[in-house]
């Protein structure tokens, strides 16, 4: 009988480490949400990755990425959004089962040891204008729900009460492009209703979009009222001091305007020439396949400069005003570093070159010093510019293939 119990106890001790090893995460439906929905109406909801060891109190939450609906006019954004409503960023309704783990989901210490044994939930993108909104609208056949407020509000209280977040030790906020702009805009709220022993802080990657002089937003407050159902006062955070201006109103969503509403410490993952950006608000187009830039014309080298000028300098400012925050900014052309090893942990990413410095490195290095109370320098500005952080120019990323050649 011994024997026995004692075989039966290996057997569960290899499945545990093979799950570990395994490191999927299972898909979580809110079917019974009130409000809260995908631009369809199907169930919003999440991965789960099962935490283990030291990090069972620890919860990692990061918000999917996915672009937006846009248009210039109500109309146009609306059969964006009717479009994207039959795809899995619109509709709950072909997810997967279950998601594979990679980049900060990864369950090995080595390439992620900030959340190897974490508890991670991936949060599904699916309401189509970047975890903002509250509004349902007829279209066509059918009704749209523009639900990102709703959405998070309830997966905020799923968490609370099925996951105990409570009662955690600490919580990470973090997503990737669209899901990096929700970190910066959520993690006020979730500081609000998390108990104050509960350690909070952001880490939005790719998702410090900048304020380029010469765009037209000045129209942007039709969609805003559209999407909010003329309630600005839902829109996160909480304080922003253009809710009520017309022609200023757009400076809500620009995490550059609304630092002083985030009461948590914050450390921005973004490179300094962000290729969303240069491909869809500024319209480069002359990117090569390896992502450099020597088939571009004088007029989009300047366009390029611009946006590395800009983005440097108002995170500069930021490592001023916020000393307590951190920053890991690279002189190379990507978008979301997070989600793949190779651009997480990999030795070609580093700020400076040949510094080990990489996202996952600097990362967990902050979040060591949030757990034990101490403060250091966090800030990792790439100081050199396009293409003398040699090692990552001319390497392709899964979000950079997704951009310029629309295929994922």
């Amino acid at each position: 009988m011994k024997a026995l119990m004692f075989y039966i106890f290996l057997f569960y001790l290899i499945a545990l480490a093979s799950c570990q090893q395994d490191g999927k995460g299972n898909l979580v439906l809110i079917n019974d949400a009130k409000s809260a929905k995908c631009l369809d109406g199907s169930p919003i909801g999440f991965y789960f990755f099962q935490g283990f060891g030291e990090g069972q109190d620890k919860f990692l939450i990061y918000l999917q990425g996915g672009g937006l609906c846009q248009g210039e006019t109500n109309e146009e954004l609306l059969e964006q959004c009717y479009q994207r409503s039959k795809t899995t960023l619109g509709s709950s309704k072909k997810w997967a089962k279950t998601a594979q783990n990679s980049g900060n989901l990864s369950n090995n210490q080595q390439s992620n040891p900030a959340f190897y044994n974490w508890n991670k939930i991936y949060v599904q993108y699916c309401d189509g204008y970047l975890y903002q909104g509250s509004a349902s609208i007829p279209y066509k056949n059918t009704t749209l729900h523009f639900k990102g407020y709703d959405n998070m509000v309830e997966i905020f209280n799923y968490l609370i009460q099925n996951y105990s977040i409570q009662s955690s030790k600490m919580i990470v906020l973090s997503g990737g492009s669209a899901g990096g702009l929700g970190a910066f805009y959520w993690n006020q709220y979730l500081r609000k209703i998390i108990n104050s022993n509960v350690i909070i802080i952001a880490a939005p990657d790719s998702g410090f979009f900048v304020d380029i002089p010469g765009n037209d937003n000045s129209q942007k407050y039709k969609q805003i009222d559209l999407l909010t159902n003329g309630n600005r006062s839902i829109l996160q955070p909480e304080g922003c001091p253009y809710l009520q201006q017309n022609d200023l109103v757009y400076k809500c969503s620009q995490p550059q305007y609304i630092i002083d509403q985030m009461p948590v410490p914050v450390f921005i993952i973004n490179s300094l020439y962000d290729s969303y950006t240069l491909k869809y608000i500024l319209q480069i187009n002359c990117i090569t396949p390896t992502y450099g830039l020597q088939n571009c014309s004088n007029q989009d080298i300047q366009k390029v400069e611009l946006l590395r000028n800009l983005t440097f300098t108002q995170l500069q400012e930021i490592q001023t005003k916020k000393p307590n925050w951190g920053i890991w900014a690279i002189s190379c052309l990507y978008h979301v570093f997070s989600e793949s090893i190779t651009t997480y942990s990999g030795p070609k990413y580093e700020v400076p070159m040949n510094s080990d410095f990489t996202v996952s490195h600097v990362l967990n290095q902050f979040i060591q010093q949030q757990l034990s109370g101490q403060s250091q320098n966090n800030f990792y500005i790439d100081q050199v510019v396009y293409p003398n952080n040699q090692n990552c120019n001319g390497l392709s990323s899964f979000y950079n293939k997704y951009i310029y050649n629309q295929q994922i």
